[in-house]
């Protein structure tokens, strides 16, 4: 037999409850795979199943999601925010997620928790704006250099 590694002492006992052991729900199967499965017996049997004729689905006309409209201010924000390379994906996503409930709402009104995001979107567009000043930089430097060789 299987050697029990607890003492007899350790080992668990089955659920109970006030009213007694608690009895797992009997697993049921799904209606379609249940009437599958018995017109496959019934096919086994020989008897005849009547077949529903096959219908193409109805073609329903794609409606897009209507997303309440975004204040212009917030879409400049969540596209700086989408520049934050440095920034892990799902961090930018939880950003823009927040910026209605945090930035939406008068900083007198703000929460701790809403203050404390809108730091974190402000540290990440500065970081954004630095490598942005920094590459404009480094091609303004470049073209002052190719104008000084022409010269």
């Amino acid at each position: 037999g299987p050697q029990h590694l607890l003492p007899a002492s350790l080992e668990p006992s089955p659920p109970t409850s006030s009213h007694g052991p608690i009895k797992m729900p009997a697993v049921l199967k799904r209606p379609a795979a249940a009437a599958t499965a018995a017109a496959a017996k019934r096919q086994k049997k020989g008897q005849a199943t009547k077949q529903m004729p096959i219908q193409p689905a109805k073609q329903a006309k794609a409606k897009e999601a209507v997303w309440p409209k975004r204040d212009p201010l917030l879409v400049k924000v969540a596209t700086g925010l989408g520049q934050a390379l440095d920034v892990p994906e799902a961090a930018r996503f939880m950003l823009d997620d927040v910026l209605e409930t945090s930035l939406g709402t008068f900083q007198e009104d703000r929460h701790p928790y809403q203050a404390k995001l809108v730091g974190v979107i402000e540290d990440t567009l500065g970081s954004v704006e630095q490598r942005l000043q920094a590459s404009l930089d480094g091609v303004q430097e470049e073209a002052k250099r190719t104008n000084e060789a022409k010269e």
